[in-house]
């Protein structure tokens, strides 16, 4: 359907169209507050409360979309590769979902992390909404300076907590900045390396949209076109402007650069208070692709002789740095605790050392599963499964993320996954290449998303997604998306009275008839339309597009709203209530498919409470939790971490319930073996091996637990207690 056909009969209703198409864009302003929401109230304050706004906001928004797009044809998606690319990853994760290890681990994930599934068909949503909605360069300036806004703010909260700032007042609304021990920013984002991404990403908007702000030129064609004909000038000038708001920020030049120039400084204060290694290559690679873009291609010959200048002196610079003699080094750790843990500890680094295994138990992984992988969401099992021998000393945290996004990728969904993952960033890095060699009129914002995609990327090998970051993706790639040939002719179009239409778009006119049968073809259409303007008269087809569409849309909208988002919100908060183990077991089954972490807890917690409790109430407790236990065993039997709570949790009945003992230890020797399968090499699953040992009383069990344990490479402490209690158990069993 074309512009013109779009604008004929009562499909166009000025007031509600404009309506919904504010309506959308307030969602998607709106959407830029997740990287600021924290919520206090629910467990994970810093992860649950960015991702249930966020679904929440995105759900609303979307459901506005779906009615304006059956009224608005220039609104509706265009066929574009980026969107088919990210929504084929998407459908990968659910493929993977089905035949991996915990179904619902994948498509819902848990509290701590919240990047399902579900939650990533959220975010395609979001890319298809901007790519559809956000029409042009000067809409998209709009748009990036709101996200500027919002990410200057948060670098100003950045410096409060650097600072140590209390708030004053009744009202403590950023009371979390209070009485933290600061040694890197996490301000509202819970996690320095979140902070590190934002302020990269930051750096490089805000240059992209200083420099267009200060060096924009037209393009030669443009100015070309500039200089046409008389009669060609007097059409365009009788034209009604269809964008004031670049006039006007044209008049305000300086302090719109100033405003840039501001963000600038915050997003390099937050990335350096941060101190995430990765995020600061991020921005080094980042601009170091952009100078090389602009020093070869750029079209003005002054910057691009700085490019060539300037671009040399990155890695130049990290050379020198990695060149220090190790007294200097030492006095880094002092002046900039940045540079001190860039090269300081390279050598003796741990979280480098875990990043250093998970990914090659990533690659391990995917040469055990190489189509669908374990699962989406999933690396627990991976991490677990594939420790060596030698990787660790002692006890050591469980990365259920590979902190490189790319490589859990292929370990969890498979050359499934992995392709069209691999192929939605390919074809975004090329898109944003390609715009910024057709030289538009917006090449500097180009060259700076170029740089913003690249050095994102590089900051993902060192890290994994939350809502904050999944935002930042999203936005990047839909503007890359937008430059698409398919979607960039779609932005021409757009609904009469719409101020933010592109510059020089004018609402559809229709062309003079020229012959009678058109003439007559016309009238009849106008009749239909008169007919169809008469109450009860509408045909089946504008009954379903306009009231029986929007209503259904409506009632989802609610369903989803409650089910899926109020529910989870209220089960983040219940879980963190105290209470009886009734009330406990009823605060779980709020939101059922997210009480992995809480049931693991409760199981540990019943289990160490047992002995405790009065003997006779012991057996009646114990049976009440006893099924959730076979609900997480269910959810996620690959799992060691609710393999061994299981364990100790039937060990603890079967000490303390003596009627039970030969019944419950059964299943404690069955999940302890189910641990030490899934992870081998794990200090906790060799841990509660030797236990379970010692609680059976067999010391020929005992004996053979602790000489295994003996062969594993833990540290001499670890080794020296067990042969303490080894020896106890021969005098106690006579051995």
């Amino acid at each position: 359907m074309t512009g013109c056909d779009a604008c004929a009969g009562k499909e166009y209703n000025p007031a509600v169209d404009f309506a919904l198409i504010w309506a959308v864009r307030f969602g998607l302003m709106a959407l830029l507050v997740t990287p600021l929401i924290v919520s206090p109230t629910t467990i994970f304050p810093f992860i649950v409360g960015k991702a249930l706004f966020s679904r929440t906001v995105i759900e609303i928004t979307f459901a506005f979309w779906l009615i304006l797009m059956l009224r608005r044809p220039e609104y509706r998606p265009e066929q574009s590769k980026l969107a088919v690319f990210v929504g084929l990853f998407v459908l990968a994760t659910l493929i993977s979902a089905i035949f991996g290890v915990s179904f619902q681990r994948s498509i819902w994930s848990n509290y701590e992390r919240m990047t399902g599934t579900f939650d990533l068909l959220h975010w395609w949503a979001v890319l298809v909404i901007m790519m559809s909605m956000i029409k042009g360069a000067p809409q998209w300036r709009i748009y990036l300076t709101a996200f500027l806004g919002i990410g200057l703010f948060i670098s100003f909260l950045g410096l409060l907590q650097a600072n140590q700032v209390a708030w004053a007042g009744p009202y403590q609304w950023f009371g979390w900045l209070r009485g933290q021990e600061i040694g890197r920013l996490t301000i509202s984002l819970g996690n320095a390396t979140y902070v590190g991404s934002f302020g990269m990403t930051l750096t490089m908007i805000g240059l992209g949209l200083f420099m267009d702000r200060m060096w924009r030129t037209i393009p030669t064609s443009a100015a070309a076109e500039a200089e046409g004909s008389a009669p060609r000038r007097r059409r365009r000038r009788a034209t009604p402007a269809r964008l004031p708001v670049p006039g006007i920020m044209e008049d305000l030049k300086i302090p719109i650069a100033a405003f840039y120039l501001l963000v600038i400084v915050g997003g390099l204060y937050i990335l350096y208070e941060s101190g995430s290694r990765g995020s600061t290559l991020g921005l080094m690679v980042g601009l170091g692709v952009a100078g090389l873009m602009y020093s070869l291609w750029g079209p003005q010959p002054r910057w691009r002789m700085i490019a060539r200048v300037l671009t040399p002196l990155l890695p130049i610079s990290v050379i020198v740095i990695l060149l220090l003699p190790s007294g200097a080094i030492e006095k880094l750790q002092d002046v900039s605790p940045l540079l001190f843990r860039s090269i300081g500890s390279l050598g003796d680094d741990q979280a480098l050392h875990s990043r250093g295994v998970g990914t090659r138990a990533a690659l391990q992984a995917f040469s055990d599963r190489p189509i669908t992988g374990y699962g989406f969401e999933n690396f627990s099992t991976v991490w677990n499964n594939h420790l060596e021998n030698d990787d660790f000393l002692g006890t050591f945290p469980e990365l259920d993320v590979a902190h490189n996004d790319p490589a859990e990728i292929l370990s969890t969904t498979g050359l499934l996954g992995f392709l069209p993952y691999a192929a939605f960033w390919l074809w975004a890095i090329w898109l944003a290449y390609a715009r910024f060699r057709q030289r538009k009129e917006s090449q500097w914002l180009d060259l700076a998303m170029l740089g913003a995609l690249v050095g994102f990327f590089i900051h993902l090998l060192f890290l994994f997604d939350t809502a904050s970051t999944m935002l930042v993706m999203i936005l990047m790639l839909a503007y890359a998306g937008a430059t698409e040939s398919r979607v960039d002719a779609r932005a021409a179009e757009h609904t009469p009275g719409d101020f933010l239409a592109p510059r020089g778009s004018a609402p559809p006119v229709e062309r003079r008839e020229t012959s009678r049968e058109a003439r007559a073809a016309r009238r009849r259409k106008e009749r239909e339309a008169a007919r169809s303007s008469i109450p009860g008269s509408e045909s089946g087809s504008e009954l379903l597009r306009l009231w029986i569409a929007p209503t259904a849309i409506t009632a989802m909208l609610i369903l989803s709203l409650v089910f899926t988002q109020l529910q989870p919100w209220r089960a983040a908060q219940k879980v963190l209530i105290p209470g009886t183990p009734q009330e406990v077991v009823a605060n779980l089954d709020v939101f059922s498919q997210l009480g992995s972490i809480s049931r693991t807890q409760f199981m540990d917690v019943i289990a160490s409470e047992l002995p405790n409790i009065d003997p006779n109430d012991r057996g009646a407790i114990f049976a009440m939790v006893e099924p959730e236990a076979d609900t997480i065993i269910e959810d996620e039997p690959e799992n060691m971490k609710v393999r061994l709570a299981a364990a100790r949790f039937y060990r603890s009945g079967a000490i303390n319930i003596p009627e039970r003992h030969d019944e419950l230890m059964a299943p404690a020797r069955k999940h302890t073996d189910a641990g030490i399968d899934i992870g081998p090499f794990v200090f906790e699953s060799n841990n509660e091996l030797v236990n379970q040992a010692f609680a059976e009383q067999d010391l020929a069990g005992i004996e053979a637990a602790v000489e295994y344990w003996r062969g594993l490479n833990w540290s001499e402490t670890h080794r020296a207690r067990w042969d303490q209690r080894l020896e106890d158990a021969r005098t106690a069993l006579g051995g």
